[in-house]
């Protein structure tokens, strides 16, 4: 992670000094990071614990939607691939955990390329077993997001974002709602201008 967080400080000082400023433009944007979650829940009957840390690539888009100068509406949707150490041992063998979510974040722009900003959403969370049947969850869940969005060509902006998740109630592998979830994803992308 900490390798990640410095490409993304080193990505940002070399192309902000060369860019025009931004302000929140509509447009689609398109992502492709990293993310990672650590999910916490325990589950009779199975000889391990089942809390666990997953990683992997995540990628999805938004909407943004200018509300002013200050001020953005985007409605995303995320998805990732991940996988778990905990899954690669006996007897689970192997397991492919996807997170999703769908929600609306409301950005605020201090500045002309930087943002921060909140969102909530619907998280979803599938775990496939090697051998043992599927299991999938879901539940409303919270957030940040920080970064900065800057135009690079004509109707062409790049941005890296930092999104952190929160989901304190997901179903998940117990069938009840006593599992919680935490996840950091990090993001650099493109956003196609759609507005004159």
């Amino acid at each position: 992670m900490k390798i990640q967080c410095i490409g993304v400080v080193i990505v940002l000082a070399a192309v902000l000094p060369f860019t025009a400023s931004a302000r929140p433009v509509q447009g689609v944007g398109i992502y492709l990071g990293t993310a990672r979650y650590k999910s916490e829940t325990d589950v009779p009957g199975i000889p391990v614990n089942l809390s666990y840390d997953s990683k992997g690539s995540s990628y999805g888009l938004d909407v943004q939607f200018p509300v002013s100068d200050l001020l953005s509406i985007n409605p995303f949707y995320l998805t990732s691939s991940e996988s778990s150490d905990v899954f690669n041992e006996a007897p689970l063998d192997s397991a492919d955990i996807t997170n999703s979510v769908i929600g609306v974040q409301v950005r605020l722009w201090p500045t002309d390329a930087f943002f921060l900003g909140a969102h909530v959403g619907s998280y979803s969370q599938s775990v496939s077993f090697t051998k043992y049947a599927s299991e999938d969850g879901s539940g409303i869940g919270y957030g940040l997001v920080g970064g900065a969005e800057v135009e690079v060509a004509q109707k062409v902006h790049l941005f890296i974002q930092g999104q952190y998740d929160s989901v304190p109630a997901m179903d998940v592998l117990t069938g009840a709602s006593d599992n919680s979830m935490t996840g950091i994803r990090i993001h650099i992308g493109l956003r196609l201008v759609t507005e004159n």
